[in-house]
């Protein structure tokens, strides 16, 4: 193989670059002041509605909602009133979190409205994945999520869990094409995304096109 053909093949090279981010998921109207880089509220509901077997889609991200694990449990509702606005997670209740295709969930943080109302995590599958930490009144999951996983809790007497607002940090994979020069001097040639030269090119297709000592993707 020629070495210009083999540089060809590394200048179209499909590359994928993990970028991080983070998402803080508001309730019920909490005025949430940290910095940053996007945020999503839901504020429907009161003490009387039950959110269970509702999703909740958190753009680009995830999809999460609540399913009861037995039927006599209460119900997961939002609460807009009092001083404290939140969401409460009722006892025997999971938790579900579906990833978006190509995004990783690495954290998520649950900032409780006080220490009665926070609870000890458990991963509920899949089985041994991920860890469950609880640092004062902000207990969080831990791991690397790239589907469906759930979430329960041991509750403290017969507390629900309560949080303002949940922190989810993730990485998303996005794809990148590489141009490099190489150093020859001839006429336009063409190639397709295979590295497979092309004597007489398509109308409307991608083609990576080598003129002297560049590359350049280009559409015919």
């Amino acid at each position: 193989m020629k070495k210009s053909l083999l540089s060809l093949f590394f200048a179209i090279a499909m590359t994928c670059v993990a970028k991080a981010d983070e998402v803080v998921v508001v309730f019920a109207g909490y005025n949430y002041e940290g910095d940053v880089t996007s945020k999503v509220e839901f504020s429907e509901g009161s003490s009387d509605t039950s959110i269970n077997d509702k999703d909740f889609e958190v753009p680009g991200v995830c999809k999460f909602a609540f399913y009861k694990k037995v039927e006599s449990t209460g119900f997961s509702y939002i609460n807009p009133s009092g001083q404290t606005p939140h969401l409460q997670w009722a006892k025997q209740t999971l938790l579900n979190i579906s990833p978006e295709k190509g995004v990783t969930i690495t954290k998520i943080t649950f900032a409780c409205t006080t220490a009665g109302y926070t609870q000890k995590l458990e991963v509920d599958y899949p089985e041994n994945f991920g860890e469950c930490i609880t640092e004062g009144t902000t207990p969080y999951w831990t791991g690397s999520a790239t589907s469906d996983f759930g979430l329960t809790f041991t509750p403290k007497k017969s507390n629900p869990m309560r949080f303002s607002y949940m922190t989810i940090e993730y990485s998303e994979e996005t794809s990148s094409i590489d141009n490099i020069a190489i150093d020859e001097t001839t006429p336009a040639r063409y190639f397709n995304l295979q590295g497979i030269e092309v004597a007489n090119p398509t109308k409307g297709k991608v083609y990576i096109m080598r003129q002297g000592s560049e590359s350049t993707k280009v559409i015919m």
